[in-house]
């Protein structure tokens, strides 16, 4: 369960780099598939350039799930600091 939880936090800069690369308009399933296509690649060179690694779904998953989520805070982020400077811009009543 820790190496799962480690992979999902170790992908949250990929989502976020990826979303914030991409553009505001980009959904989190881009951030989705980079996360999916580097984690690919990664237990791929690993499985390849060492003798006892194994590739694992699991992995996989988690670091997919790390990237959407980053995904999901900077589009938070974003949204919320958007909102608030829109909310200080409007000149006050009276």
């Amino acid at each position: 369960m820790l190496e799962f939880l480690a992979n999902v936090v170790l992908f949250v800069p990929a989502g976020a780099l990826a979303l914030l690369w991409l553009g505001r308009r980009a959904g989190w399933w881009w951030a989705a598939a980079i996360g999916l296509a580097l984690s690919g690649t990664i237990e791929g060179v690993q499985a390849l350039m060492l003798a006892d690694r194994v590739a694992d779904v699991r992995d996989l998953l988690a670091n997919t799930l790390g990237s959407v989520l980053g995904a999901l805070i900077v589009r938070t982020v974003l949204r919320t600091g958007r909102g608030s400077a829109s909310r200080r811009d409007r000149p006050s009543p009276g």
